[in-house]
């Protein structure tokens, strides 16, 4: 499945290049990145480091990181200090994110979560099969229809 979207990738740039990829190789070198992507997270190319900061936030916490934040984890990407996996299980595993879904379990089942509830979570979130609003409509969901 992921060589087919790969090379539909390709072929999309390449018939609609001047917009998407103006030349071959770039075409190629897109389609390398989305074949490098470490965490299988919903956004496919993050060219820059801001840019997978920016998203790795908002698709955990749903925000993005304040100046400093945004500042602090780039620098510690390109410094390679950490990779961006280990970012994204920093974030996913802090207490922000952690409140976040006990926060949505209090609200839609009026109730704490169980630590495996969180850590279910937790790791969902860590590699990108889901963000803190698909958790939220998920859970939310759940409670409509009764916790079935």
């Amino acid at each position: 499945m992921k060589v087919l979207r790969c090379s539909l990738f390709v072929l999309f740039a390449l018939l609609f290049g001047s917009a998407i990829a103006p030349s071959l190789s770039q075409a190629v070198n897109l389609t390398n990145q989305v074949q490098k992507v470490e965490n299988h997270t919903r956004w496919l190319i993050a060219e820059s480091n801001e840019d997978y900061v920016n998203a790795t936030w908002y698709n955990i916490l749903g925000r993005y990181p304040d100046a400093y934040g945004l500042g602090m984890e780039s620098q510690k990407l390109r410094g390679g200090e950490i990779n961006r996996q280990q970012m994204a299980d920093n974030i996913a595993n802090g207490d922000e994110s952690r409140g976040r879904i006990k926060d949505i379990y209090k609200n839609y089942l009026l109730r704490d979560p169980s630590p495996s509830e969180v850590n279910y979570w937790v790791n969902q979130l860590r590699y990108g099969k889901v963000s803190t609003f698909d958790v939220d409509t998920r859970i939310q969901n759940y409670a409509d229809r009764g916790g079935k």
